[in-house]
């Protein structure tokens, strides 16, 4: 059981940017056995375990001892009022396999054992070379982000959820209950026509590298005032701004500002490997990015920040560390002023 790796564990597992290839377990999970989650610890506080399988590549032969590659499950929960609080979040991965002549095999395998799951997110395209009967997902899970006969993330496109809603994705809501870092765990924000007011949520792991903003986008179409307040952006990745993307034109005045937040890993395919900030007119757009941390983030150019800027802006009491970019502006690439 678990020929790469047999996981139990209560929360805190991150597996990312891993290479699986040709493991075997003649039970399950040739690649990977994991179970996660745990019964809640009476008289603490409540618990939302986290749960990251991010950017993977998963190699399988299967054989008649050898069908299962990718096996995940939830622990059982015995205690009838215990609630569901384990969180998976699952994206970035490619599975392929090299012997297609077994049959029943699967390249993924999830079940959902009594108290369930609290969450589970497929956040960004998965590719799968084989059909949809290599997968295995429980009903009560939202398929999405799965793209079959799929050869390479580079074609891979995420797919609207199956029973998607008609809102936009909103800032979380007082109910949001923390991490025990003390940061809530939020999904992308794509274009929403609700102000943006962020504190102390955490993105992490969005993979959004045909689209701009790989955990927030805001476009010249649909903007907004955009306040981010002691935040964190982990290993988020997009087109332009592999964390944020925010276009602003017209007279309507807004104001974008991000304090004391953190931007680690995050990577831009062209412009902006964390931040990704455009502003057609002059006088009616406010950039203010203070206090605010850039490590380990990489883009073509700005890999940090990409700002083409016509005023008003304010880099203040920042810390950039270790970023890159292939073109110019490590840190950041700045491009001001106007006609």
């Amino acid at each position: 059981t678990g020929g790469g790796i047999y996981a139990e564990l209560r929360d805190q597992l991150t597996i990312n940017n891993c290479h699986f290839e040709n493991n075997e377990a003649t039970n399950k999970g040739s690649s990977a056995y994991l179970r996660v989650g745990h019964n809640n610890i009476k008289n603490a506080v409540e618990e939302h375990d986290t749960f990251y399988i991010m950017n993977n590549v998963f190699i399988f032969t299967p054989s008649d001892n050898n069908k299962v590659n990718l096996y995940l499950e939830n622990k059982v929960l015995t205690d009838e009022t215990d609630v569901a609080h384990a969180n998976v979040y699952f994206g970035g991965c490619t599975f392929s396999s090299t012997n297609t002549n077994i049959e029943e095999y699967k390249h993924i395998e999830i079940v959902e054992n009594e108290g369930g799951f609290e969450t589970f997110t497929f956040n960004s395209c998965n590719c799968v070379k084989q059909g949809e009967n290599t997968i295995s997902i429980p009903p009560t899970i939202k398929f999405e982000n799965i793209q079959f006969g799929c050869l390479s993330l580079d074609t891979c496109t995420p797919s609207t959820p199956s029973n998607p809603t008609t809102s936009p994705v909103n800032p979380p809501t007082e109910t949001s209950t923390p991490d025990l870092d003390g940061y809530t765990p939020h999904g992308r924000i794509k274009e929403t026509t609700i102000e943006i007011n962020l504190h102390k949520c955490k993105f992490s792991y969005l993979q959004n590298t045909n689209e701009d903003g790989g955990a927030i986008l805001i476009t010249f179409n649909k903007k907004v005032n955009c306040t981010i307040n002691d935040c964190k952006f982990k290993s988020c990745s997009g087109s332009k701004g592999g964390a944020i993307s925010a276009s602003y034109s017209k007279t309507n005045d807004y104001t974008f500002t991000i304090i004391d937040s953190s931007f680690e890993e995050c990577s831009s395919t062209d412009l902006g490997g964390a931040i990704h900030i455009i502003s057609g007119q002059p006088l009616h757009h406010v950039f203010n990015i203070t206090g605010c941390r850039f490590i380990n983030n990489k883009a073509t150019t700005g890999g940090g920040i990409y700002a083409e800027l016509r005023d008003q802006l304010t880099i203040n009491n920042c810390h950039f560390e270790n970023n890159e970019a292939t073109n110019k502006g490590s840190s950041a690439y700045l491009r001001v002023g106007h006609n």
